[in-house]
């Protein structure tokens, strides 16, 4: 090849490298941006973290066959779209007749995730699964009968320190009175495991973690939702624990903040931001007469909502919630799923206003071939790229049936 052939090669490449918009599919992955696993019946995918290889893990759930049994799942895909067929789609837990949405934390050399096992209509447990990154056969642990009820399926789990492993909710009391804990486990998981004790949080009729983080000094925050005495309706809540366990009385009241509106809402996410020692809350807002709505707060280190944030303190959206996390630059990405609709990710300034140089109006929607898409989980590579997990469901468009599919995408920053 000349050097007039090979610059105008490279010029080319340079031009389809400047041509990307922000939100745009990574053709670098798969080729198409993305990658759609059709092996599975049903799927849904919600936890994606990258390992220590840059390597994505992917975790979600899928229905077995034709029966009502729902099986978590855990599947890795290098980072150029290539799912890892040496390892393959692992099962966690056991088989449950309900959707799981598993939490999922990247550890060191190992992948843990959470799920939830049947005991009774109204009472399921939990089980931390653990996988060794060589590929070796995992590990599950029975962390008890919870209380928990099936409408909101996911369990909190972060490790604060080298093999610890904090996993929430534990539900302890009877029906109508019920505490929010972590459970504390110590090991690496494989096998070696032990439970320490409950970290306790607030009581309610239904109090329960979903999803939670550790900062720099140890401290944990953590996002859930319990129904108050007071109002009868279910609020949001987010409390911070200390490196010891025990709720910091400098966050918000006693140590747990309550978010609530006239309507039930669910606290599902919570980021860690890097600037000014703020934590995001994701919460879906859901009435009795309306489609579900997104809700993203913005909360101060002392643990009172930060009204500057969106001119008013709260970013809303008629959608439903997957997954919020801050960017490299301050950014803030919320990704879910348009009611009835596509998948979507808005990137809002550090302001809390819609980033307008991102799509249109600051959001962009994926179909992937379908009428109906869903982003559960949101991550960055090394590079800043924008990594997502989701699903598609079934449709047929043009007289072509679109086979429903796990979905794993990669996104231009």
């Amino acid at each position: 090849m000349n050097a007039q052939h090979l610059t105008a090669i490279l010029a080319l490449g340079f031009a389809s490298a400047a041509a990307a918009a922000p939100g745009d599919l990574d053709a670098s992955f798969n080729g198409t941006g993305f990658v759609a696993d059709t092996s599975h019946v049903e799927p849904r995918a919600d936890g994606v973290c990258l390992d220590s290889a840059g390597r994505i893990v992917v975790a979600g759930n899928r229905r077995l066959g034709s029966n009502s049994q729902w099986q978590a799942v855990l599947g890795r895909f290098g980072s150029t779209g290539a799912l890892d067929a040496a390892f393959g789609w692992r099962q966690a837990g056991v088989a449950a007749p309900m959707p799981q949405i598993p939490s999922l934390l990247c550890a060191g050399s190992s992948y843990a995730l959470t799920s939830l096992e049947f005991i009774s209509t109204a009472n399921y447990g939990v089980r931390l699964d653990v996988f060794p990154a060589s590929g070796a056969s995992g590990v599950s642990h029975w962390l008890g009968g919870q209380g928990l009820i099936s409408s909101n399926p996911r369990v909190a789990l972060t490790a604060p320190i080298a093999n610890r492993f904090l996993v929430g909710p534990t539900t302890s009391g009877t029906p109508g009175v019920r505490t929010a804990t972590l459970q504390r486990w110590d090991g690496d998981g494989l096998p070696a495991l032990s439970y320490q004790g409950n970290w306790t949080g607030p009581s309610g009729g239904l109090s329960q973690y979903t999803d939670a983080y550790t900062d720099a000094n140890g401290n944990v925050f953590v996002v859930g939702r319990r129904v108050d005495a007071a109002t009868q309706g279910v609020d949001a809540m987010v409390s911070s624990f200390n490196a010891s366990g025990v709720l910091r009385g400098s966050f918000g009241s006693g140590g747990t903040v309550t978010l609530a509106t006239a309507a039930d809402d669910f606290g599902q996410r919570i980021a860690r931001s890097a600037f000014n020692g703020w934590t995001y809350i994701g919460i879906t807002e859901l009435s009795a007469t309306s489609n579900p709505r997104v809700r993203v707060l913005r909360i101060t280190s002392a643990g009172s909502v930060d009204t500057n944030f969106n001119g008013n303190g709260v970013y809303t959206a008629d959608a439903e919630l997957g997954d919020i996390i801050e960017d490299n630059q301050g950014r803030l990405l919320v990704v879910g799923n348009k009611t009835g609709g596509a998948a979507f990710v808005r990137r809002l300034l550090s302001n809390g206003n819609l980033d307008t140089t991102f799509g249109i109006g600051g959001e962009r929607v994926y179909g992937f071939g379908s009428i109906s898409a869903r982003f559960g989980g949101v991550t960055l590579d090394a590079m800043g790229r924008i990594v997502l997990v989701g699903h598609r469901n079934s449709a047929v468009r043009g007289g072509v049936t679109v086979a429903e599919a796990l979905i794993v995408a990669r996104l231009v920053p």
